[in-house]
């Protein structure tokens, strides 16, 4: 079963501005902070072909860290679900979203106050196994370090732009894993933060706090959702937010924290996001010529993001 750290915002704040870094370079490493037994969760089930004890494995949900009903930690978290039925559906939803979305794509933002910001493209298709992401880190309004990702069920490639090089990884490079758990790592990289946003701890068990209305965006049908995050969820974020969720898939469109000083310290914002409208198979490529290949080992090493690694100044973007 997947362990929850305890619901603080500080954390996901941390994790979104340094995780998503990290996660880009080591996903096993980000895999590792969350102890998880995919052969005792109970989302899936294991059955043993009679004829030859071989076993197939079947999950509830596309997302195997996810359990197979909703984790409630205490009977007062479910209660409170309970009085609350329908903003514990978007968190439910949220938590979920993954087994409502077949393909996704568009752009997204997100950053602090204090200039670090990250800049996404992304086409994913979960049916087919694919994920094609553009990833540009920002730091003072200069690009810091650009990252394409090309995943296709047992290989993904990351091509560094600047330092012309690329990598492959491979299942096997990942001494945990096997081929579903590799998947894992790359089907969402670059595009969980809107396809299975971890955001949703900002709406769980603080029911009372916010309220929602329905209206379409991206031409699809949202829930615009405006509230207060209190200091016992997050010192750091405590305040105002508001939070766009696609309302037939989960997906989160748009996040603004604003803190206690009624300007934006943290910010998702989306465009041109398609959802379940196909894609088209000519995104899934990318050209490495004129690329060198080094080991994964060297490609995280030269990342700007390995400590120890000097920054370079970036390209204005003014």
């Amino acid at each position: 079963m997947k362990k929850w750290l305890p619901v603080a915002l500080i954390t996901i704040l941390v994790l979104v501005l340094a995780g998503i870094k990290i996660y880009s370079t080591y996903p096993e490493a980000v895999a590792a902070l969350i102890p998880y037994n995919k052969e005792t969760s109970s989302n899936v089930s294991i059955e043993k072909a009679a004829e030859k004890g071989a076993e197939t494995k079947t999950y509830a949900h596309r997302d195997p860290f996810k359990e197979k009903t909703f984790p409630f930690h205490t009977e007062s978290e479910k209660q409170l679900a309970k009085k609350y039925p329908e903003h514990f559906n978007i968190v439910k939803k949220m938590f979920y979203s993954w087994d409502y979305i077949h393909n996704a794509q568009g752009k997204y933002s997100l950053g602090d106050s204090k200039g670090y910001m990250i800049k996404i493209e992304f086409y994913v298709d979960f049916d087919k196994h694919k994920n094609r992401a553009i990833e540009k880190q920002y730091e003072n309004r200069k690009i810091v370090e650009t990252t394409d990702l090309l995943f296709n069920r047992d290989t993904a490639v990351l091509k560094r732009l600047g330092q012309k090089i690329y990598t492959e990884d491979t299942p096997e490079r990942n001494a945990r894993g096997n081929i579903s758990q590799f998947e894992i790592h790359y089907i969402g990289m670059f595009n969980q933060m809107v396809t299975n946003s971890e955001q949703f701890d900002i709406l769980l068990n603080n029911y009372p706090n916010w309220n929602f209305e329905e209206e379409t965006q991206f031409g699809m049908p949202v829930y615009k959702i405006k509230g207060t995050i209190p200091s016992n969820k997050s010192e750091m974020l405590h305040g105002p937010f508001t939070m766009v969720v696609s309302k037939d898939t989960g997906a989160l469109l748009d996040l603004k924290c604003y803190g206690q000083e009624n300007r934006v310290i943290f910010f998702v914002t989306s465009e041109g996001i398609q959802i379940n409208n196909g894609v088209d198979s000519t995104a899934f490529r990318l050209d490495v010529s004129g690329y060198k290949q080094v080991s994964f080992k060297e490609y995280i090493e030269r990342s700007v993001n390995s400590a120890g690694t000097p920054k370079s100044g970036g390209v204005d973007t003014r």
